[in-house]
């Protein structure tokens, strides 16, 4: 009991430290940066633009200052320094320094962000099956897939039912697309789906089986809520395909932006009505069922 106690003072303490580190480097940065910049500013004044490179600046050498300094005074861990400055840093952007209150706002955004990811889906489901109202086809999420499967309600052959289980049980896919057959009473999928709320670097994990999907001749998009990310050239590029960089080939079928950025090759910015979403499932459905080979990495749902 004696070293649980001393332990968490010890954690303590070096929270402490790396917080009042990381503050006085940032300052000392800052200062001198801006001191520079006036110094070589016709009239004095530092630009915005200036300044957000000035508090970059200062944060990346308040990290990477405070965690060697960390180290060599505790002899600790970079994980454990990681965690210390990340508290050090939500402190100065939201000047609240009570660790009750910081460990609620971060244990609230955790919660938001595990929250917002499953909501999403839903909210993909949701529209994405009225956009296609007046039609056998619905999109359904990863659990009603494995329903279907588990209930013998899916009517794809053999070989799709195998991989669309292994999919389904890695959560590989976060909605699928389906036509029900009134005859048979079963349904046919044909789509696989992923939902992001925005496009980060753990992207790059999803184009992978998004190509295996093609590969098997399965129509596969994406949605994304906000696609300011595709600013960004990589994201781009991971979308539509480039032969002069490292993605050669399109990663999906499409994807589908519902805010933050214009259509952009295969990049759809979605309309209020999701119609353009309607529009090329459809177009998806009629080749899948009619001529599934054509369903190669080079479809396009808008020829």
């Amino acid at each position: 009991m004696f070293f649980f106690f001393e332990s968490k003072e010890m954690e303590q303490e070096q929270m402490d430290y790396c917080v009042a580190k990381y503050l006085e480097v940032y300052q000392k940065t800052k200062e001198m940066l801006e001191q520079d910049a006036r110094q070589n500013s016709k009239d004095g004044i530092i630009s915005e633009s200036k300044a957000e490179e000035i508090e970059n600046e200062a944060q990346l050498n308040a990290i990477k200052k405070t965690i060697v300094a960390g180290r060599e005074k505790y002899n600790t861990d970079v994980p454990f320094l990681w965690k210390c400055i990340s508290r050090a840093h939500i402190c100065r952007k939201s000047g609240v320094y009570e660790n009750k209150i910081i460990d609620r706002v971060i244990s609230a955004e955790q919660s938001w962000k595990a929250a917002s990811g499953h909501a999403f889906e839903d909210v993909v489901k949701e529209l994405g099956t009225i956009a296609m109202e007046g039609t056998n086809i619905k999109y359904i999420k990863q659990c009603d897939l494995s329903t279907l499967i588990r209930e013998g309600k899916l009517g794809n052959s053999h070989t799709d039912l195998v991989w669309l289980e292994r999919q389904a049980s890695d959560d590989v896919f976060d909605v699928y697309v389906v036509a029900e057959d009134e005859r048979t009473q079963k349904a046919k999928c044909f789509g696989c789906v992923q939902c992001k709320t925005s496009i980060r670097d753990r992207v790059s994990r999803d184009v992978v089986p998004s190509k295996d999907a093609m590969d098997r001749k399965f129509w596969s998009i994406g949605f994304v809520l906000n696609g300011e990310g595709f600013k960004t050239p990589k994201y781009t590029k991971m979308a539509n395909g480039d032969e002069e960089s490292e993605f050669k080939n399109n990663g999906w079928h499409g994807i589908y932006s519902i805010a933050g950025t214009e259509t952009n090759d295969r990049i759809y910015s979605v309309d209020h009505n999701f119609e353009i979403v309607r529009k090329h499932t459809l177009k998806a459905y009629d080749v899948w069922f009619n001529d599934r080979m054509a369903f190669d990495v080079n479809w396009r749902a808008d020829e």
